[in-house]
């Protein structure tokens, strides 16, 4: 209890900011988003409770045209979090390659230590209420966007993430403060268990830690992210929640082609006789094939997602939030199963074809063996 207040005491305060807290689905291949708007607009009571916004003024010089996602304001909602209830306003974001992130955002109280802050920021990541919230709204604007999505996914396990975003801190003090605070490893990684982490774990941080100006700050942690942003933009926040929503894709495919290898175990403990009278390994070819081109299709979206035109400081920041949830690993892991996957059925495919050539083979023989028999026997 004492070294619990001994660490609120040492923690910065925080005079203004919120907390986003996102949830994050993988919907299907792909999505419309010119149709996703109309079908919105003339959804029942669309017009009264749905209100687009443009993305941030900096994100339209680093983004692509093509992969600015559509956003939609929700409007206020009531949560309870650590036993309060609060008022928090909801939007969602989306993304042309098949993902809805529905965010919501809470003031920070006045004058509230980052220790607090972290407390908070550690229930709504763990909030299974806020889950099954997020979960009603994304049902509520798949119902009404049905047409404009291609491809639907099977449903996977929607993926939380929180940014600590500061406006000022009180008193105003230099990024490097917060740095210094030994409790910031354990915010971002939302781990409330008293112990400090380790020198390693703190320069592990580092990497994925960076700053525009003198003055701001962005750490980017596994399960939340610290961003310092006195002229209060956005850009930082939804570029994470951007490399999120590709993230919360990837594992989408991953649990796809797990699935698809389990079956492909099971294919292969069938027997020959079985598998020569029945296979469907042609159509599952063709369906890896076209998993293949999709998969090809929303791997080359998400590397030029990020265009480099006059920003090169988000660019890092998309770079770096990539590296700490561990995309292009997941990338690789993604297409190595796909090939052993089409490897794996073309062969048996392979195979079935050679057992049925035998088979026919032995078939032909026989038949003649029968017709011979016949004609020595005068039948």
């Amino acid at each position: 209890m004492a070294s619990q207040s001994q660490a609120n005491a040492s923690a910065p305060t925080v005079a203004r900011g919120s907390l986003l807290a996102y949830r994050t689905f993988d919907a299907s291949d792909s999505v419309s988003l010119e149709d996703a708007r109309a079908l919105l607009l003339s959804a029942e009571r669309g017009r009264a409770s749905v209100e687009f916004r443009r993305p941030p003024r900096r994100e339209l010089g680093a983004l692509q045209e093509s992969a600015l996602p559509l956003c939609v304001e929700l409007g206020p909602r009531r949560l309870d979090v650590a036993g309060a209830e609060v008022l928090c306003s909801a939007s969602a974001r989306l993304f042309d390659y098949g993902t809805i992130s529905v965010t919501f955002e809470l003031p920070i109280p006045e004058l509230t230590t980052l220790s607090d802050v972290a407390e908070l920021a550690d229930a709504l990541q763990e909030s299974v209420a806020l889950s099954t919230l997020a979960e009603a709204e994304y049902e509520g604007i798949t119902q009404k966007i049905g047409p404009a999505l291609s491809g639907r996914h099977p449903p996977a396990a929607v993926q939380s993430y929180v940014v600590v975003f500061i406006e000022q801190l009180e008193p105003a003090l230099p990024p490097s403060v917060l740095l210094e605070w030994a409790e910031l490893p354990k915010l971002v990684a939302c781990e409330r268990d008293g112990g400090l982490a380790s020198e390693q774990q703190r320069q592990d941080l580092l990497r994925t830690t960076d700053a525009y100006r003198a003055d701001d700050l962005v750490v980017i942690g596994s399960a939340c992210a610290l961003v310092l942003e006195p002229g209060g933009e956005r850009d930082v926040p939804e570029v994470i929640e951007l490399a999120r929503a590709q993230l919360a894709q990837l594992v989408n495919y991953d649990a796809q082609l797990d699935r698809e290898l389990s079956a492909a175990h099971r294919d292969l403990d069938r027997s020959a006789l079985r598998v020569a009278l029945y296979s469907p390994f042609s159509s599952t070819v063709r369906r890896l094939s076209r998993r293949r081109l999709e998969l090809a299709a929303f791997t080359e979206r998400v590397d030029s997602a990020l265009k480099i035109v006059s920003d090169a400081y988000l660019a890092r920041i998309y770079t770096k939030a990539n590296e700490r949830f561990a995309l292009p690993d997941l990338k690789h892991r993604v297409a190595h199963k796909h090939r052993l996957l089409q490897e794996f059925y073309t062969a048996l495919k392979d195979e079935v074809s050679m057992v049925r050539s035998v088979s026919l083979e032995v078939l032909i023989a026989l038949m003649i063996l029968l017709e011979v028999i016949f004609a020595l026997t005068g039948h």
